[in-house]
């Protein structure tokens, strides 16, 4: 339950902010080697949440949005 709650969080996070999401599945990633001798499946689930982490640091900078209203036409 707790990697399903930092997976949701990393995903929540990721476009607003991405170093903080990057952290959640790092951590998730992390907590699947603890997990995964009495869950098997935990390792498939850091083993994305990993994926999704290094997606993340690749391509998940946060937009510069330019503000040109100043008025003119």
């Amino acid at each position: 339950m707790l990697m399903a709650f930092l997976m949701f969080l990393g995903g929540a996070f990721s476009f607003g902010v991405p170093k903080v999401a990057l952290v959640m599945f790092i951590v998730n990633f992390l907590l699947s080697f603890v997990a995964k001798d009495q869950f098997p499946d935990a390792a498939f689930w850091g083993y994305v949440s990993l994926v999704l982490g290094g997606l993340l640091a690749k391509f998940g900078e946060p937009s510069k949005k330019t503000n040109d209203t100043n008025g003119e036409k």
